[in-house]
């Protein structure tokens, strides 16, 4: 709702409800180069372990084998599903040089660094293991997966502008979210009344002379999130589903609980640790995590005019008060962070300063060579947006970014033709919301954009990137690709798809490499035209464009490749008075592609959605 309270003021609110029931869907597991390539998928079934307990599903003690010996850390259990491995060490043997194996006893090797994996040798063999091929419709999937979100949303704002042409705005915004979800391959997330509000208010206003003149932006805000996560994962596998078979009892992990230990009763024996007396286990949840931020803010921006020379400027300053803590507990009721360094309520107090400045130098001929540098800070956050706990005590929930861009634009043709061509150089610090592992990133690269319209009735898109992104992440918590680990060690795919190989990257790479990030094109083309017919009292608008994706391998470890792909895009926009409808199909030619997935890239991708279509409609109401 829009309201002019009077000449100068303005008052303006709305509200939005959502609701939706939908899933996520990893896509294909038991990545091969051959199941990309030709789609052949390696079927078979994995070890039992459904013992009955419970008939439909995996429960925790059937996918793990819970103990005090497990240290907390695990979980308090041995997985069944999966081997966690470690670097041998530099101990060798004198006589043939190979790494003594050490007390795990199970000595692999993977791109020529020896390891050793908890638990014993990987030994996960399918039984009947066979081949089929596998169509782009058949995908990770199961009846009793969810994800359920109630979302609302609220905002007001009032503008009142100046006789002097300034303009003061006040801004409030509210959003609200309940969500759950389940995935059967071990995951899931509760994010109960996660509610944002932020109150920001600011004065823009002009200043100029003979040579001068500036267009500046002054303000305020202060935001506060009350944000709680719930995540369980610690049995996520994927490998030994078979998708031509579907969900079985034996591979579907149960979803977790918020009183596992309902019907267990847990003893504490002579060494005062935690066991389990008697009764059964439900899934718990690993991530519990409780998180307050407040922060405030003023920031400036100031767009500068001398002459032919452009000056843009900017700054903000933040103060964030926070807490966080990991209030999970283990399969045997221990807290998680009892064997961490950050035990109990996490609380600090930071500051941080962000600016960005950018010059450029105006041509008569329409030519505008500009070059821009900007540090900023931004939260490490979790998956919800709140804090993680450990991030805390150090600072580190606080994350740095360099950007450097140099580049050159140009209109003409009375402003008919617009192009850009950048070059930009950024480096960053992330935190990952779910493996909570801290991540340096380098990235450049070129882009170019060209807007033309060619007469009244056609214009014209087309953009062109080509970047390199690179990162450093020892701790990353990493499930390493099934057939490329088998091939390394003369075993077959179906000798390990039983299972999971885990660990952290430096154990498979090294500590200190960087790897280009995988999911990543170096290289993407894309053309968009659009085409206006006007009527007496109405619009008609068709657009069809084209992207070209580059190559591009899953992940880190370079162990598929993605062949490239071309996508087909169109659209048509029927606007009449207070009316609009909106038709728009996206993959026309029901390309059939494939995409990284954004976690366990090593083992899941994601096939090509094919031909959708959406419509809608839109009605404007007032004067």
């Amino acid at each position: 709702f829009d309201f002019d309270l009077s000449e100068k003021t303005k008052l303006e609110f709305g509200g939005q409800f959502q609701t939706s029931d939908s899933i996520q869907v990893p896509g294909w597991n038991r990545v091969t180069q051959d199941l990309i390539d030709n789609g052949t998928y390696i079927t078979g079934a994995p070890i039992d372990f459904n013992n009955g307990a419970d008939p439909t599903q995996l429960q925790p003690q059937e996918s793990g084998f819970i103990t005090p010996n497990a240290f907390t850390g695990i979980n308090n259990s041995f997985s069944n599903l999966g081997r966690f491995c470690v670097p041998t060490g530099d101990e060798r043997n004198p006589t043939t040089g190979q790494p003594v194996v050490g007390e795990f006893n199970a000595l692999h090797q993977y791109n020529g660094r020896y390891i050793e994996c908890l638990g014993g040798p990987v030994n996960y063999p399918l039984s009947n293991a066979g081949t089929a091929q596998l169509d782009h419709e058949t995908t990770f999937i199961d009846d009793i997966d969810f994800a359920d979100t109630t979302a609302i949303t609220l905002y007001a704002d009032v503008t009142h502008e100046f006789d002097s042409g300034s303009v003061w705005k006040a801004e409030l915004f509210y959003d609200y979210m309940d969500h759950t979800k389940f995935q059967s391959w071990g995951f899931t997330a509760d994010y109960p009344d996660a509610a944002i509000t932020e109150f920001r208010t600011s004065y823009n206003f002009n200043i100029s002379n003979n040579s001068v003149s500036a267009n500046t932006i002054l303000g305020f805000n202060y935001r506060s999130e009350d944000l709680e996560l719930k995540h369980a994962f610690f049995d996520e596998t994927f490998d030994f589903r078979d998708l031509t078979v579907g969900p079985t009892p034996n591979d579907r992990i149960a979803p977790a609980v918020d009183n596992p230990l309902e019907n267990a009763v847990i003893g504490v024996d002579e060494q005062g640790r935690n066991f389990l007396e008697s009764g059964t286990v439900l899934r718990n949840f690993n991530l519990h995590e409780i998180s307050v931020n407040n922060n405030a803010g003023i920031f400036a921006l100031s767009d500068i005019k001398i002459d032919k020379f452009n000056l843009l400027l900017g700054a903000r300053y933040d103060y964030f008060d926070v807490e966080s803590e990991n209030i999970a507990r283990t399969l045997l009721d221990n807290r998680f962070d009892s064997v961490t360094d950050f035990q109990g309520k996490q609380t600090a107090t930071e500051d941080a300063f962000s600016f960005n400045t950018s010059i450029s130098y105006n041509f008569e001929n329409g030519l505008t060579p500009y070059i821009t540098y900007a540090e900023s800070t931004s939260l490490s956050t979790n998956q919800l947006g709140g804090l993680i706990p450990s991030t805390i005590p150090s600072g580190a929930f606080i994350q740095d970014s360099t950007l450097a861009e140099i580049g050159v634009k140009f209109e003409g043709l009375d402003g008919r033709l617009y192009t850009a061509l950048t070059y930009y150089d950024q480096e960053k610090s992330e935190q990952s919301g779910q493996t909570q592992a801290l991540t340096e990133v380098f990235g450049d690269g070129i882009e170019l954009e060209v807007r033309a319209v060619v007469n009244d009735a056609i214009s014209i898109v087309a953009t062109a990137t080509h970047s390199e992104t690179t990162e450093i992440g020892d701790q990353i918590f990493t499930v390493i690709n099934g057939a490329d680990f088998a091939e390394q060690n003369g075993l077959k795919p179906e000798d390990v798809y039983g299972g999971r190989i885990a660990g952290d990257r430096a154990t498979f790479v090294g500590e200190g490499a960087e790897l280009e990030r995988g999911g990543l094109p170096d290289t993407i083309f894309s053309i968009y035209g659009t085409h206006l017919l006007s009527f007496e009292d109405s619009d008609l608008t068709t657009s069809l464009g084209v992207t070209w994706v580059d190559e591009t391998a899953t992940d880190v470890f370079e162990s598929v490749t993605l062949p490239s792909y071309m996508v087909w895009t169109g659209s048509v926009r029927f606007e009449a008075d207070r009316f609009t409808t909106l038709l728009q199909i996206n993959n026309l030619t029901n390309e059939k592609y494939y995409t990284s997935a954004d976690l366990f890239d090593s083992v899941v991708v994601k096939p090509s959605e094919g031909r959708t279509a959406s419509l809608t409609f839109t009605y404007a109401f007032g004067n």
